[in-house]
């Protein structure tokens, strides 16, 4: 049995750029990772958002921990 450690990705692009040429010019990304015991995305994921939710889109400039029960 392997370890499950639920997280998403949530990246910004430019869209002028994107429409231009059809490539994509990051802005900014996130990923948000959970490291506790349980490995069920439903319960996990409204977590996930709510814990993130006041950095999405601005820079931290670092790694941002959150501990949540």
């Amino acid at each position: 049995m392997y370890s499950v450690c639920p997280y998403f990705e949530l990246n910004a692009i430019d869209l002028k750029f994107y429409k231009k040429t059809k490539k994509n010019q990051y802005i900014w990304k996130m990923i948000v990772t959970s490291t506790g015991a349980s490995g069920e995305l439903r319960t996990i994921f409204p977590v996930l958002i709510a814990a993130s939710k006041r950095y999405i889109g601005i820079n931290t400039g670092k790694k941002v921990k959150i501990k949540l029960y």
